[in-house]
């Protein structure tokens, strides 16, 4: 349980830093318009989730085709 709440911790500092990415759409927004810092933020997220998407679809992948590897982490 403890491991639990310092993972949690951790990720929400992670998460509250701001990176890149909010440099990019106040880059945008302040130059040109909120338009263009939603447009910003939006194909951010897009990639985010495609980005995620095949690495769970990737990781699905392995732990089924080489079931040695799926017992070797379970």
């Amino acid at each position: 349980m403890d491991g639990l709440i310092t993972f949690i911790i951790i990720t929400l500092l992670i998460i509250i830093v701001p990176g890149p990415d909010f440099i990019i759409v106040m880059k945008n927004t302040i130059n040109s318009s909120k338009m263009n810092g939603f447009m910003a933020a939006f194909g951010i997220t897009t990639g985010h989730i495609l980005y995620s998407s095949l690495a769970i679809f990737g990781i699905i992948y392995i732990l089924t085709s080489l079931h040695f590897v799926f017992l070797t982490i379970k």
